[in-house]
């Protein structure tokens, strides 16, 4: 075989991993993995062996695969194996590692020895085997466990059969309700009612028919499933006393007919739509019967249960709310006074209730309170899942806070993800409290939204008419951020204090617009180490503000503030410039073989920035930085969203480097890995802190593992003890940041650090095999 070069090796493993990574079980995978193997090493045969047993085989006849030389190839037995058509082959076997017992043997004629490149393009393809084993065989045992609860959850197939049907008739007519609520069309809300009342009965046929409006001795049909739609379109027309439907608009109540046991006008409309029974509900508008809704049978002497009839009423009911609502209301009134998504009052019609709560409260009346709820980082619902997720998290969340109030209280929702809370009558000084934990409480289930599990939580400010000042709402506001600054998820009652923290948050955000005008704002370096010699390769620039009047603050002082007023994205130009030039500065200071690499933090908002990519390229050419040796560090969570998949796409195509910061605490996937344009893994500190002792994390090992598989650099983060530094060189991590190194410092501390451990700098792709 021709001398393989280290792209090809890399090539074939990639292209390795890919293949056993699409395997639905173990078994395929073992038998892909094997013809793959010898189709890449050009062996005639191949084979994996087991627990003294052959597993699977390529290159032999069915009925003549030489079990026994096999075995005794992969126990290193024997160097050659007779191949019927090749003849004498060399044999090479490799295990597989860790869990998985076994190896992975090939044969193949010719005189020529596999080579310690191909022996090591073997082992790399039995560790990723191994892994994809690992991972399949964890699928099988949670296939196991779920089989095993769906067994169990035969047992009690009657209860939960029944609370299912509940369950999605509730759905059903929530889903209704919202859009009565939220003044869908009519006639779709009607449709919605018959596919609902189809789905929830699962009955042959179900029509709507309503007066018609010119003339009522007549009725039209409006929505219809499972009716001959040839024989009864839409708009078509019978007498107000025909049929089923007909008797339970002029009987005005829920009728039953059977073909044993209904009069001959009845059993012959019946016959006619193909039907041997049918039930039929009256549908009222502001209490007068105006319609029916029927459905029915094919099968004979269907007998109709209590729970059919009800269930056939309440959509029945919903129908009749729809059409009265539709009577009585006018859509831009609604409008006016109501939140277009989710159907709660707004601000103007909130504010409204809040007066008369609060005139009422002068005549001696019991006093209103107002709870002021703001859903704790929903942009991030927003930025991983889309808006249209989104908007059905708070149409779901709008619903659990109305069902945590009395009935004469009022939840509103302002715009984005805030809601106002008005309680009226409050008898008691703690019961806003205790109504504020009950809505903690209730939000606190997980959402289930377009098959995502979603969690919230929400900070709430409180605010009572009792108080000197009589603004509710301000108030409740002020305490809301109170209770977002001491750590989310907690709700604060108003105190007068707050108005001082309300002036701190305005100065903070004033002074930080003056900062980026007067760019204010320094770098500190962390070095990137390569942990076996010690030299520095690149250095991690963070932010520092040098504050006039409060002196150098870290990011935790105003970086938040910086997201909220968008400022972030001016501050992170100033930042990147900053890095530039300086490390232009060095790389010309301390020539190395490789020059010396700079990694920028980025931001969701940066990344949406429309100037991003330009700033990014006049900052490389302003300062002649050598374009591979910028590094832009991102968060795990931002690999998820499209959008930044384009911008890191383009960012690439300037010549930068693109690392994952604190890989591991967020969506971690294979398959974003390997969508985008991914260079750096920086292993969270976390999976570094337990490294040197006896139960040492497993997860530093699998993300090194990992990056080297998908020819990524793997950098550790957070070291702090040589321990640390010797265990990570013996699983493969070739570099790391952290306190052990140095702090972060200065430019002009880092130049003594420069000097003394020297640069060796940063190649532009990984030079490290990937097999041993």
């Amino acid at each position: 075989m021709a001398e393989l070069g280290e792209s090809w090796t890399t090539q074939q493993l990639v292209e390795f991993l890919s293949l056993v990574s699409s395997f639905p079980d173990e078994q395929t995978a073992i038998c892909g993995a094997v013809e793959r193997a010898a189709e890449a090493l050009e062996a005639e045969v191949g084979a994996v062996v087991s627990g003294g047993a052959l597993v699977a085989s390529t290159g032999f006849p069915a009925d003549k695969v030489p079990t026994e030389l096999l075995i005794a190839a992969a126990e290193g037995k024997t160097a050659t194996i007779e191949v019927p058509g090749a003849g004498r082959c060399l044999v090479i076997s490799v295990p597989l590692e860790e869990a998985v017992t076994g190896s992975l043997v090939l044969a193949r004629g010719g005189e020529d020895a596999f080579s310690r490149l191909e022996a090591n393009l073997l082992r790399g393809m039995g560790r990723v085997l191994t892994l994809a084993l690992q991972s399949l065989r964890v699928l099988r045992d949670e296939r196991a466990l779920r089989k095993r609860s769906e067994e169990q959850a035969r047992e009690n197939a009657t209860l939960l059969a029944t609370l299912q049907e509940r369950q999605r008739l509730l759905e059903r007519l929530s889903k209704i309700q919202r859009s009565i609520v939220q003044r869908a069309d009519l006639a779709d809300v009607l449709d919605a009612v018959v596919a609902g009342t189809a789905e929830c009965l699962g009955l042959d046929a179900v029509g709507l028919r309503l007066l018609d409006t010119e003339d009522e001795e007549w009725t039209m049909l409006v929505a219809s499933r499972g009716l001959d739609s040839g024989r009864f379109p839409i708009g078509s027309r019978a007498h107000v006393r025909d049929g089923v439907s007909g008797l339970a608009v002029t009987e005005q109540r829920l009728i039953i007919a059977r073909s044993d046991s209904c009069d001959t006008d009845l059993l012959a409309g019946l016959a006619c739509r193909g039907l041997q029974s049918a039930m039929a509900a009256p549908i009222l508008e502001n209490g007068r019967v105006v319609g029916a809704l029927t459905a029915g049978s094919r099968t004979a002497n269907y007998h109709y249960s209590t729970a059919e009839e009800t269930v056939l009423l309440a959509f029945a009911e919903n129908a009749s709310l729809a059409l009265t609502d539709a009577k009585n209301y006018g859509t831009a009134l609604h409008r006016g006074l109501h939140d277009m998504l989710t159907g709660l009052p707004n601000r103007v019609l909130f504010l409204d209730r809040l007066e008369h709560a609060a005139n009422r409260a002068l005549r001696n009346d019991p006093q209103p309170a107002v709870l002021f709820l703001d859903l704790d980082e929903f942009k991030r619902v927003n930025d991983t899942f889309g808006h249209g997720i989104g908007d059905e998290l708070l149409i779901e969340v709008g619903q659990r806070l109305q069902g945590c109030i009395r009935p004469g209280d009022t939840v509103a929702r302002f715009g984005g993800d805030e809601f106002a809370v008005l309680l009226e009558n409050v008898s008691r000084e703690e019961e806003p409290a205790i109504v504020a934990r009950r809505i903690m409480s209730s939000l606190h289930e997980p959402f289930g939204v377009q098959g995502h599990d979603i969690s919230v939580s929400v900070s709430i400010g409180i605010a009572s008419q009792s108080e000197l000042d009589d603004d509710l709402l301000r108030n409740a506001d002020l305490a809301m951020y109170q209770a977002k600054a001491r750590g989310k998820g907690q709700y604060e009652l108003f105190e007068p204090a707050m108005h001082a923290t309300l002036v701190e948050r305005l100065n903070l955000e004033r002074d930080l617009a003056l900062a980026v005008e007067r760019q204010e704002f320094e770098l500190a370096y962390q070095p990137i180490i390569e942990l076996a010699t010690g030299a520095v390769v690149a250095v991690e620039a963070l932010v520092r503000w040098r504050h006039p009047d409060r002196g150098l603050l870290a990011p935790g002082a105003f970086i938040h503030a910086a997201e909220e007023t968008g400022l972030i994205c001016l501050i992170g130009i100033q930042v990147l410039r900053q890095a530039c030039a300086q490390t232009a500065a060095w790389q010309a200071r301390y020539p190395s073989g490789t020059p010396l690499g700079v990694s920028v933090n980025l931001s969701v908002n940066q990344l949406h920035h429309s100037e991003l990519i330009s700033e990014v390229s006049r900052a490389l050419d302003s300062f002649g930085l050598d374009r591979s040796s910028l590094i832009l560090e991102i968060t795990e969570t931002m690999l998820m969203q499209d959008l930044e998949r384009g911008v890191l796409t383009q960012l690439k195509a300037l010549g930068a480097q693109i690392a994952v910061d604190d890989f591991g605490t967020g969506y971690s996937s294979l398959q974003y890995l390997q969508r985008f344009p991914i260079d750096i893994l920086k292993i969270d500190r976390s999976f570094v802190a337990g490294l040197g002792e006896a139960n040492e994390p497993i997860l530093a090992q699998a993300i090194i593992d990992l990056g080297k598989s998908l020819n990524l650099r793997v950098i550790a983060e957070g070291l702090e003890s040589e321990e640390q530094v010797t265990r990570l060189i013996d699983l493969g991590c070739q570099w790391g940041q952290g306190y052990h190194y140095s702090r972060p410092q200065s430019a002009s501390e880092l130049e003594r650090l420069l000097a003394r451990s020297g640069i060796k700098g940063w190649n532009p792709a990984p030079s490290d095999s990937l097999v041993s």
